[in-house]
């Protein structure tokens, strides 16, 4: 059995389908032409650790912690969506790739809900 130091986590992601190549398949999942197994999470963020709230740290921090988490954890279904240094050079891979696009935050900023200066 695994032991944590981490009781408790709220983390921001999505269930998307996965194609055989890792990549998310957005159409599958909204025309729900998938079946259970290539079901994925891709997690963004930590908001909150241990009761901890965490929105209020730099993203650089929230997503260290998550990646240490998720490394730990070593889920075959969970994904890590992890930092980058060329917005600019992510998004041409992306359409490379026909992926859907990026959603874009600033690496210092906190978590706001809401109306927040995201880009996607």
């Amino acid at each position: 059995m695994l032991t944590s130091p981490w009781q408790s986590a709220v983390i921001d992601g999505e269930v998307v389908a996965c194609k055989e190549d890792d990549t998310p398949d957005v159409r599958a999942l909204h025309s729900r032409n998938y079946t259970q197994e290539i079901l994925c999470v891709w997690a963004f963020d930590l908001m909150e650790l241990n009761g901890e709230d965490l929105r209020p740290f730099p993203l650089v921090v929230r997503k260290r912690k998550l990646e240490v988490i998720l490394r730990r954890l070593d889920h075959a279904y969970v994904r890590h969506s992890e930092l980058f240094k060329n917005g600019e050079q992510l998004l041409a891979e992306c359409r490379l790739r026909g992926l859907e696009g990026i959603l874009s935050k600033r690496k210092h900023s906190p978590y706001k809900s809401g109306k927040c200066d995201w880009v996607r």
